[in-house]
């Protein structure tokens, strides 16, 4: 009751699953020890399968098959903060996660996406702002960094959206 499907994936079984929490840390799951069900049961809570603790809510989970690709992760603040950081840099699983993001006291990740490096970027706002502009204007930074400005925000104004467009 209240559960409701945000989001349908496709992942290889020998792949991976990248869950990022509110606090910028990310865990990894191997598709591989996703159990089985049926198409009626209930399934497993995603925090207990990646060992992440229920402190720190998941905002996104992102299928990949080989960490070593090149590709981006584009990660978004709810304070308008972007950056984009090397898939690669995440190539090292650990059992207890990684820091993916560094996160400013009173901010928190809001969005994670993956991208081949050439996708426009859309970020809306809460007031009805909405900003486009090229994956490649984001810099490319390191595992703790913070970001850049992706969007000015007006007093308690908010981010509500990003889309990663491929043309």
């Amino acid at each position: 009751e209240g559960d409701y499907l945000e989001r349908v994936f496709v992942a290889r079984t020998q792949g991976w699953l990248l869950a990022f929490t509110r606090a910028g840390h990310m865990f990894f799951l191997p598709v591989l020890d996703v159990p089985e069900g049926s198409r009626a049961s209930r399934g497993q809570s995603l925090y207990a399968l990646a060992q992440a603790g229920r402190h720190d809510p998941i905002v996104s989970v992102l299928p990949v098959d080989d960490l070593s690709l090149e590709r981006s992760v584009v990660f978004l603040t709810r304070k308008g903060l972007m950056k984009r950081t090397c898939l690669s840099d995440f190539s090292k699983p650990r059992a207890g996660g990684i820091i993916a993001a560094g996160v400013k006291s009173g901010d928190e990740v809001f969005r994670v996406g993956l991208s081949d490096g050439n996708a426009e970027v859309l970020v809306f706002s809460r007031s009805g702002r909405a900003i486009r502009f090229a994956e490649t204007q984001i810099s490319t930074l390191g595992r703790t960094a913070q970001g850049v400005k992706g969007m000015w925000l007006k007093g308690d104004d908010g981010v509500v959206g990003m889309l990663l467009v491929r043309r």
